[in-house]
């Protein structure tokens, strides 16, 4: 039976009566009201939240879903959930966001994300290898926190002492070939099955096929933790083959391994095939594809000597040498050098600058400006950038212009320093093109934050952007 799938988007609420189809009867609210908490337990500490990705809410005096802080699908109690990025356009949720989404975790690999069944893929040849990888190995991960799966197998065995049961015909049968020796037959729990078989045959079958290094030693480190087998892994004849139900935490590993041994891959909202859907730690994901993009593009775009780096900690209050008190830290997202020199500070924030504040004239956070003037005094650096997802054809920071502000520097001091923020689209991340657009519009903000504060020469008059060539180069 195919589940009910329901989309809601982040940082919103949804009806259970929406989401079920009808009216909730008193029993199925105390079982959401049950539900709910453990699910978003599990998530919260899974995916590294700070707060939980659901929490019931009540909406006009019904009860209602709120998600938050998290992304694409999860199953809740007989339903999937769609849990669509607030930078997607109302009216296009069944587009690619979600092939998007996977675009940003094969960039950030090392961030928090999780797989979850869905009822809504489709299926392609060799497709998705390197993210087939990954849920594989996180897979893996989190079901070796429990035993791992041994099940019984019978084995003869020769010995001076009783072991298991006695095997009474070869016993006679060599009296006097091998006196004092004991033939047995023994019941043992051994790893060397079908199960751990085929996770050690996908396991070498992905390592072959993945692009990325990060994931191939990721896949190496993976193997090494499997049970040990007794000679090279082999295919089993049954696919997926019998789990006990004792081990039921290995279903998904065991699953996403059937699938290379099917020689098929999984396309997000593709098709109608159940399978397996992303969810993210949408603002850790977001840091993450953002720092790999500038670390990629800035030195291919502006050349030798340009570096971007990202966390780099640089303390920016210091502690009095007569108190006890530490010192206070600050640590932007991503540092653009020049020459070692830091020249731009870039910080991701996973929010969308037209809804920052309220009011006629949208705008970033107090905060935010805040955090970014105290980066930019610890790094000794002038110029920072805030970089958020927009909603295209969104208003204020939606229409993906740089605003710009000034703060004076203190008195007998030349130097300003120069802040910005940008919106910019990154729903289109699904195809090589979109990541390429993305990258171009990224570095078209950088060069002119870079220009309006006389670090990079102006144009000429005739000269015009290279940013798509430039970000295809980087590419």
């Amino acid at each position: 039976m195919t589940r009910r799938v329901v989309h809601v988007w982040e940082h919103k609420s949804v009806g259970l009566a929406e989401v079920l189809g009808h009216t909730p009867t008193p029993d199925e609210n105390a079982l959401w009201m049950q539900e709910l908490p453990t699910v978003a337990t599990r998530l919260k500490r899974q995916l590294g939240l700070r707060e939980s990705p659901f929490e019931a809410v009540v909406d006009d005096g019904e009860l209602a879903i709120k998600a938050s802080s998290a992304v694409g699908t999860v199953w809740l109690t007989g339903v999937e959930l769609r849990i669509v990025p607030k930078f997607v356009a109302k009216g296009t949720e069944d587009g690619g966001w979600e092939q998007g989404l996977a675009s940003m975790v094969l960039r950030a690999p090392n961030r928090h994300w999780s797989t979850g069944k869905t009822e809504r893929v489709g299926e392609g040849i060799t497709s998705f290898q390197d993210l087939l990888a990954l849920a594989f190995c996180e897979a893996i991960e989190e079901a070796m926190h429990n035993d791992p799966v041994r099940q019984w197998r019978v084995r003869e065995l020769e010995s001076r002492v009783l072991r298991g049961r006695l095997l009474a015909g070869r016993q006679v049968r060599s009296l006097f070939s091998q006196p004092g020796i004991l033939h047995c037959e023994v019941d043992s729990l051994d790893s060397d099955n079908d199960v751990n078989q085929l996770l050690r045959w996908a396991a070498g079958r992905l390592h072959g096929v993945v692009r990325s290094g990060a994931t191939r030693r990721r896949l190496m480190v993976t193997e090494h933790a499997l049970p040990h087998l007794s000679g090279p892994p082999r295919l089993p004849h049954q696919l997926p083959p019998h789990l006990p139900k004792q081990h039921r935490e290995w279903e998904r590993a065991v699953g996403l391994a059937t699938l290379v041994a099917r020689g098929v891959g999984h396309l997000p909202s593709a098709g109608s095939k159940a399978g397996f859907g992303l969810l993210l730690n949408s603002a850790d994901v977001f840091e993450g594809f953002l720092e790999q993009s500038l670390r990629e593009t800035v030195p291919a775009v502006l050349g030798d000597g340009w570096r971007a780096d990202g966390q780099v900690q640089e303390p920016f209050a210091f502690s009095d040498p007569e108190g006890e008190s530490k010192n206070y830290y600050t640590r932007p997202d991503n540092v653009i050098f020049r020459d070692n020199e830091p020249v731009l500070l870039i910080d991701a924030k996973y929010k969308l600058l037209a809804d920052t504040t309220t009011g006629r004239r949208k705008r970033p956070g107090n905060g935010d400006l805040y955090q970014l003037a105290a980066s930019l005094v610890a790094h000794r650096c002038q110029v920072g950038m805030l970089v958020s997802p927009r909603v295209t054809g969104g208003e204020g920071l939606g229409d993906g212009q740089l605003r710009y502000w000034r703060v004076p520097g203190p008195t007998g001091v030349d130097s300003d320093l120069l802040l910005c923020a940008i919106g910019l689209d990154v729903s289109s991340l699904g195809t090589r093109a979109g990541l390429r657009t993305f990258d171009g519009a990224l570095m078209d903000a950088v060069k002119k934050v870079l220009r309006r504060a006389g670090i990079l020469p102006e144009l000429v008059d005739g000269e015009s952007e290279t940013t798509t060539s430039d970000a295809e180069t980087a590419a």
